[in-house]
């Protein structure tokens, strides 16, 4: 495109709008956490809730939580028109075989009645909004502040013009000024060349709502250069990663495992590649605890590689192999189907099969889109040092912490969407009657105090819900007279 760092970086952003997805449902939050039959459901590797007045797991037609890149959820099928004749299928059968699956699967029972269990639960509650849905949020409110008015920031836009030059699309068309909405404007400020160059291109000056006169296009402009926005929301991605890291790895740890064992299980992994895998752990055998998720080590018969472009870490891929055989086993996160298996000692034939496999997995659009940007493109596989999913970790919350548009929060849920969905399918006390009478109830305990009162002041053995106070007629100092009893 013409126009550079003007209307071409302002028509970048405006497509980028094209790949942001619906606001994050949480798996885990306080909606779906209480309730008896909320219990939760893996859908392609990730969870969807539903509420229901009987006691089945269910799960919601509606829109699941928002999925990384490369997810793919079905498009919800349009149900008939329930008649007289017929009744909507009773779909709590196939839920409960699918939660028994996932109850009886090898990842589960290391998080069951575990810390882990309540450390995800936090873990998810905490878990910061999209980008976007964060400069909504602070978009929101200060158009409260600014007209005293709940105003849409999705719906309100901004105008950008240059006469001299014009961005020029794919098909050869020339733009010479391009409507953006507040919310994509505040996102435009993560990166200062975008900014930059809408501040530089004429902006019309008139009223963003007729409501609100004087609320401009200018005065929102320069409110919105004046907001730290990429510093604070830096920091709330910060304070997640500093409190919840180690959870996230374990977690991680978890549901790659879980997946392994499946793996083993459908064949989509031989043997040796299992076994091999749990090497790369530092495990001889399927972890028995819990405790054991939190171990980290690296066992004698395996190395681990990482896939590298220009110099950044994807941390969803990593390649397991053997130091006697040279067998390679690429594993991709969150991605189904065989594992890939070749036989190599080549580092230059490891860089080519792992990007081979990354571009095959369909995972990585907005980083492809990301990297077209660049001549070319270096693709390295360095060994990993160390445990390999703490390595994992650091990689996901360094990309995501480096403000790029090719990752976001949602990348990151990835390597434990798996763990998750164990997470959702577990029991919860609510549901169990043992656990659910030894909880103190106010009344019973009420009941108590005043039975050993009784029994303590007056030496009345008797149940205190047979006592009762009656009251002496009043007077003006004491309206509702003397209690006796």
């Amino acid at each position: 495109m013409t126009f550079p760092i003007a209307l071409a970086e302002i028509m970048g952003i405006h497509s980028f709008r094209l790949h942001v997805m619906p606001p994050i449902w949480s798996p885990l939050r306080q909606d779906t956490l209480f309730h008896p039959s909320s219990l939760l459901l893996e859908q392609t590797s990730v969870l969807r809730p539903e509420h229901s007045s009987s006691r089945h797991d269910t799960l919601n037609a509606s829109m699941p939580f928002i999925l990384p890149g490369g997810f793919s959820v079905p498009e919800p099928t349009p149900l008939p028109a329930v008649t007289e004749e017929s009744e909507p299928k009773d779909a709590a059968p196939h839920i409960e075989r699918q939660l028994r699956a996932m109850r009886n699967s090898a990842g589960f029972r290391l998080i069951a009645d575990s810390t882990l269990l309540l450390q995800a639960c936090q873990l998810d509650m905490d878990f910061p909004p999209t980008r976007q849905d964060y400069v909504r949020q602070q978009l929101t409110t200060l158009l409260t502040q600014t007209s005293d008015k709940a105003l849409d920031p999705d719906a309100l836009q901004i105008t950008f013009s240059n006469d001299d030059r014009p961005a020029v699309d794919d098909n050869g068309h020339e733009h010479y000024s391009v409507s953006l909405s507040l919310t994509d404007v505040a996102l435009a400020s993560f990166e200062p060349a975008h900014f930059q160059a809408l501040s530089r291109s004429t902006l019309a000056d008139i009223s963003l709502c007729e409501d609100t006169p004087a609320l401009t296009t200018a005065r929102m402009f320069k409110r919105i250069g004046e907001l730290p926005l990429k510093r604070n929301y830096n920091a709330v991605l910060q304070t997640f990663r500093t409190r919840h890291e180690v959870t996230w790895c374990t977690l991680s740890r978890l549901a790659f495992l879980d997946n392994l064992a499946r793996q083993l299980n459908h064949r989509h992994i031989s043997r040796d590649g299992y076994w091999l895998a749990l090497d790369a752990l530092g495990l001889d055998r399927f972890p028995a605890a819990t405790d054991t998720l939190s171990m980290s080590g690296r066992g004698e018969k395996s190395e681990v590689r990482a896939l590298m472009l220009n110099g950044k870490q994807v941390p969803e891929i990593f390649q397991i192999s053997s130091k006697t055989t040279s067998h390679c086993f690429i594993h991709i996160l969150g991605a189904k189907g065989n594992v890939i298996e070749y036989i190599s000692d080549d580092p230059r034939q490891m860089s080519r099969r792992l990007l081979a496999a990354m571009n095959a997995s369909g995972l990585y659009g907005q980083v492809f889109l990301s990297l077209e940007q660049h001549a070319g493109i270096v693709v390295e596989a360095p060994l990993i040092e160390g445990d390999l999913f703490t390595a994992v970790t650091q990689a996901s919350f360094a990309g995501l912490l480096a403000d790029s548009h090719a990752r976001s929060t949602l990348d990151l849920l990835r390597p434990v969407a798996r763990g998750l969905a164990l997470a959702g399918a577990a029991d919860l006390w609510q549901t169990q009657p043992s656990i659910l009478e030894q909880i103190p109830v106010a009344s019973k305990m009420a009941g108590q105090v005043m039975a050993s009162y009784l029994q303590e002041n007056h030496t009345l053995t008797i149940n205190p819900e047979h006592v009762f106070i009656a009251y002496r007629p009043g007077y003006s100092s004491t309206p509702l007279g003397n209690p006796r009893l």
